[in-house]
């Protein structure tokens, strides 16, 4: 199981708090689990004032990847008002990818033309395989280098039906076509249409959304690091949970954002 964070705001928010989620998510540990959220890979995407998407993310090393993923970075100034960040937690089959970049997320697709899709994904994906098979266009994969990574599939499927039928009713076939565990959430991009969607489907660690009367969305595996980090914020923007689904606990569910400033 992984760990997800992000954001859709009216307003450029600075990345130090949401690092600081970041970094608690890595070493959130359930009661009767023997290992935290993350600690295989971490990664973050956001979106620059020029419209173009930032992209980085690592593997496991000999420390924390959340750490290893700062050093990396310069965030100073940093202020975008649409985030997504991820910790990763690789499923048992998947385990001895864990130290290769190109297994962690975000992942990004861009195949089709007009069109980009970046996810973040906690569960396991069972009919991954089937989904990639039923593809029509050529996609690239950047897990494959290594092994297919089920959580990749998810946005080349997403990017399909964005192309052929728009966000809304996209994450609603997506949903009825996921088999397994999974707490996703999908930014999509194109010219006429910008929008997050989220999904919840099984026994996941949990998902937490918030709204306000503003349209902005804020969302997370976890409640207590949000809370705990940005609780004056959430007080501030009016914000209020609009789905709490606690760790393990069966939930079914979809969700597509289009707020005008996305």
């Amino acid at each position: 199981m992984c760990g997800i964070f992000g954001f859709v705001l009216k307003e450029g928010f600075d990345l130090t708090p949401a690092i600081d989620i970041l970094r608690k998510l890595e070493v959130f540990t359930y009661p009767g689990r023997p290992s935290p959220v993350g600690g295989h890979g971490a990664g973050i995407s956001y979106i620059e004032p020029n419209g173009k998407v930032f992209l980085k993310k690592v593997g496991k090393t000999n420390g924390s990847p959340v750490s290893d993923l700062m050093k990396l970075l310069d965030l100073r100034g940093v202020k975008p008002n649409v985030f997504l960040e991820h910790v990763r937690r690789a499923s048992t089959q998947f385990n001895y990818t864990i130290q290769h970049r190109i297994c962690a997320q975000p992942y990004s697709a861009t195949c089709l033309d007009g069109i980009q899709v970046i996810s973040t994904h906690n569960g396991f994906l069972s009919n991954y395989r089937e989904l990639r098979d039923g593809l029509k266009a050529d996609h690239r994969y950047e897990s494959a280098a290594v092994e297919l990574i089920d959580s990749e599939v998810f946005p080349h499927v997403y990017e399909e039906l964005v192309k052929n039928e728009g966000a809304a009713k996209a994450i609603e076939r997506l949903f009825c076509m996921t088999q397994g565990s999974a707490t996703l959430a999908l930014l999509s991009l194109k010219p006429d249409e910008k929008a997050l969607s989220i999904l919840q489907k099984g026994r996941t660690v949990g998902l937490t959304l918030w709204t306000n009367p503003e349209g902005e969305v804020l969302y997370c595996s976890r409640w207590e690091p949000v809370e705990e980090v940005l609780g004056e914020f959430l007080k501030e923007k009016s914000f209020q949970r609009k789905v709490f689904f606690e760790y393990a606990e069966p939930a079914a569910a979809y969700f597509s954002f289009k707020p005008p400033f996305l």
